[in-house]
This record gives C-alpha cells, structure tokens and sequence, in this order.
C-alpha cells in the first residue's frame, strides 16, 4: 500500500516518501482514516492492514481503553460504517434529508431545503452549486427525524456523489482520530503555510508544541509521551500560527488535527498580508529588532486603512497623501 497517497498534504507526503519514513500499522490505520478518500477506499485499505502487517496493541490514551488488536478493531469499525452507510440512505415518512457545501475558505453556505430521499437532496446540490466556480470543498446531507432539533446524521460527498465521511456512534468504536501520531514534516519555523480548507490564506508558522519542544514543555509534556498515549491525543497534531484575518489584527492562533493537513502556501501575499513576509523572516533569523518589525507591520496596517477609506469616501474629503497619512 501507498501510504503516503493517503496523507492530505502533499507537501508532507512528498517529505515522508523522500526520507523513506515508515508508518507503524496503528499510524497508517489513523492517516487512512483522516484522508479524504472514498469510504470504500478507506475500507479496502484498513482491510489491506489486517491482511497484510502484524497486527499490534492499541495503547490506552485519553479517549481509549487498551485494546489487544488493532486488527479486530478495523473489522469491527469496518463493519459498524459500512452499516451506517446503508442505514443512512433507509428512508420513511419521518426522515428528511438536508443538503449543504462547504466553501473553502468560506464556511458553511446555507442549505436549501429538505428531501425525502438522499438521492434528491444530491440532485439539488448540483443544481444548486458548481463545484469548480463557486469553490465547494465538499458536501454534506444531514439526514433528520421531522421534529426534532438536532441536525441528525451526517455523510460527505466529493463531487461525483461519493460518499467520503459517515458520522456515526458506537461507545466500543472510540474515532481513530482521536490517536495521537508521528508524522515528519518538511517546514521550519517562520515557513508561510496554509491548511486544508483554507487554501487561500497565509499563516507563518511559529510552532510544533509537541514537535518542536522535545523536552518537557510548559504543559510538562515530553514527545515521547504524545506518542505512546499518555498524554494528549489526536487534537495535539496541531500548528501555532500567525495570520491576519479580514478585520486586519495579526492573530497567533492553535488549530488542533491540522498537522497533516498543512502545505507550503504558494499564493500572492497581498495589501497587509505582505507583512507575513517580514514576519517569517524575523522568526526564521531570530535576530533584528522587535520595534522595527511592529513598524514594518503598522505601516501595513495604517496603508490598508487608508484604502479603504479612499475606497468609501473616493478620496476627494482627505487631507493627506497616502504619503503623509501612512507616515
């Protein structure tokens, strides 16, 4: 098996196949679960680990009770989806189906009524939306008992129609995500990244809590520990950032699970985010001093105001050039 087909980034992938890195059987089970693969994919390649690797313990952890095969737990949770799959297309004159998409880096778009059957909440996705122009992540159908609050169960669809998640309860079955892994990455501190479902915006990379403080760190936690289970878990597969959101304040920000999503950002930095640029050159020399890099970043700033105030006045009531107004 092509394990490393199986990781969201390509970056990483790339990286991961070039050093030669060996998953154990646990991390591959974890990675083929986080992936964005068809369902049926997904279980060809956990049936491929049961068929074709030893089979090992799975550690307990946070979220997990110990348990003796990790190929025993694949049959089961194979099992347990593939009946949720066929329980979630089983329709009756309570049930409703919701259709949704994602947009990437946009959210959620709003839904566009109920259906009585998944098939004809699909065909109104693709009435509603184009895939490509309006930039769908992937879709999703709640499927709802008329009357009650909660949004019901979930399954996601790439753009063909196929099923690529199904969400589904079974206290014996805790998520594989739920597991902590190692996963080498190529990135430095101070690298421009992005992340899966916000392919457009830039974050400097400022830290690996787990990875990049392999002694204990300030949460008394050592890597060794993350690996083996006793601390943390698949949420400490996690990035430390710094980004400029829309409203213009530079945001240091953690994102748990997003380790194995990111990848190198390849776009253009424009209006304040070109101060990312300087930003990740401070933390990658670590050297300069912290006032000029706060200038550099608040004439970025006092630019984009002034833009946007030229943009609603036209310009015609201002006193000042952009010259004097941005110092």
């Amino acid at each position: 098996m092509n394990i490393y087909d199986f990781l969201q980034s390509t970056d990483i992938a790339a990286h991961c196949e070039k050093i030669g890195h060996v998953f154990s059987p646990l991390d591959m089970a974890v990675i083929i679960a986080l992936s964005e693969k068809l369902m049926k994919e997904k279980h060809a390649a956990w049936r491929e680990v049961i068929s074709s690797y030893p089979d090992v313990p799975i550690h307990k952890s946070l979220h997990w009770s110990a348990r003796d095969s990790l190929r025993d737990y694949l049959r089961e949770l194979i099992a347990f989806e593939e009946r949720c799959m066929k329980e979630f297309y089983e329709v009756d004159d309570n049930i409703v189906y919701r259709p949704d998409v994602i947009i990437k880096d946009n959210g959620y778009s709003g839904d566009v009524g109920c259906f009585p059957t998944a098939e004809k909440a699909w065909n109104a996705i693709r009435e509603e939306w184009d895939w490509e122009e309006d930039g769908v992540s992937y879709a999703i159908i709640y499927k709802q008992t008329i009357g009650e609050i909660s949004r019901g169960k979930e399954a996601h669809f790439n753009s063909n129609g196929e099923m690529t998640y199904i969400e589904g309860y079974d206290k014996s079955l805790a998520p594989l995500d739920l597991i902590f892994i190692h996963i080498p990455v190529p990135f430095e501190k101070g690298d421009i990244v992005t992340m899966y479902g916000r392919d457009n915006e830039p974050h400097v990379l400022a830290d690996f809590p787990h990875l990049w403080q392999k002694n204990a760190n300030q949460y008394g936690r050592e890597y060794e520990d993350y690996v083996a289970g006793k601390k943390g878990d698949g949420s400490d597969c996690l990035a430390t950032t710094y980004s400029i959101p829309e409203y213009g304040r530079l945001l240091r920000d953690w994102y748990p699970h997003s380790l194995p999503t990111l990848k190198y950002f390849r776009g253009e930095l424009k209006g304040q985010e070109r101060f990312l640029r300087y930003l990740s050159q401070y933390i990658k020399e670590n050297d300069g001093d912290v006032a000029w890099l706060i200038d550099v970043y608040d004439r970025f700033k006092k630019e984009a105001e002034f833009d946007d105030i030229n943009r609603m006045f036209g310009g015609w009531w201002l006193p000042l050039s952009e010259e004097e107004f941005t110092g």
